[in-house]
C-alpha cells in the first residue's frame, strides 16, 4: 500500500516518527477489514504509538475504501448518499477493535459512520469504563437467547410454537 507520493505507509510512518511526530497511524477512507493489513505495516516499521480510526463501512479489497463502494447487489455508488447499505456488523467491529488491541494499536476510534454503539464495542474490547457501558445489549435477557428458566413459560414455549 502506497500513500499518494509514492512511499509504502510502513515506510511513510517511520519518516513521521524519525522526523518526531508523537503518534503515526491512519484514519478515514479504509473500512475496518481492509485497514488491518497497512496497520500491520506500520506496526512492523514503527517503535512508538500507533493510531487507527477506519470508516466503519464494509470495504473490502475490490473496494478497499468507502468512497470506492457499491450498494450490495447494484453497480450504484455508495458514496456519498446510500453508504448505510455498507454498514460494518457490531461483529466487524468488535473483531476489528480485538485485532488492533492486538497489534498494539493505543489510540483507537472510529471515523465516518462511528456511531455510540459501535464505540462503545470499541472501549469493551479495550477493557474501558465509561457511563454508556449500561446501554450495551443484555442478551441473557433476550427472549429467545437468554436463560429461558428465568422467563414466564409464555416467552419460553408459547412464542416458539407461533414463530
Amino acid at each position: 500500500m502506497y500513500t499518494v507520493d509514492n512511499f509504502l505507509i510502513g515506510e511513510a510512518a517511520r519518516k513521521l516518527e524519525d522526523a518526531g511526530a508523537d503518534i503515526v497511524g491512519l484514519n478515514c477512507g479504509r473500512g475496518p477489514t481492509t485497514i488491518v493489513e497497512v496497520i500491520k505495516e506500520v506496526r512492523e516499521k514503527c517503535k512508538g504509538p500507533i493510531a487507527c480510526l477506519p470508516v466503519t463501512y464494509r470495504t473490502t479489497t475490490e473496494q478497499p475504501s468507502f468512497f470506492s463502494l457499491t450498494v450490495p447487489g447494484t453497480d450504484v455508488k455508495a458514496f456519498p448518499l446510500n453508504l448505510m447499505a455498507c454498514q460494518s456488523t457490531r461483529y466487524e467491529i468488535e473483531e476489528f477493535a480485538k485485532e488492533m488491541k492486538k497489534l498494539g494499536v493505543q489510540y483507537i476510534g472510529l471515523c465516518c459512520g462511528g456511531t455510540s454503539n459501535y464505540l462503545r464495542i470499541v472501549a469493551d474490547v479495550y477493557g474501558k469504563e465509561f457511563g454508556a457501558k449500561k446501554y450495551a445489549p443484555e442478551m441473557h435477557q433476550h427472549f429467545m437467547y437468554g436463560d429461558k428458566t428465568k422467563f414466564p413459560e409464555y416467552f419460553t414455549t408459547e412464542i416458539h410454537k407461533k414463530i
